[in-house]
């Protein structure tokens, strides 16, 4: 699209890894290890998570990351 993608993931990284979802509501881009989604079974509305407030693993999405560079 012609409007700026933006990467705003809670691992704090911006790179894109191949896998990523876009939040329907606010249009933010994530990776979707990060956000422990099933790679197989990815829904087809997603929220991120300041949209749809909820609890997630933040070290763990920046370990994920940090093995992936």
């Amino acid at each position: 699209g012609s409007h700026m993608d933006v990467t705003r993931c809670i691992c704090g990284f911006t790179h894109d890894d191949g896998y990523m979802i876009c939040c329907d509501k606010c249009s933010v881009w994530q990776h979707i290890d990060c956000m422990g989604i099933d790679r197989q079974h990815i829904p087809d509305t997603y929220l991120c998570e300041r949209c749809q407030p909820r609890n997630l693993d933040k070290e763990r999405a920046v370990l994920l990351q940090r093995r992936k560079r």
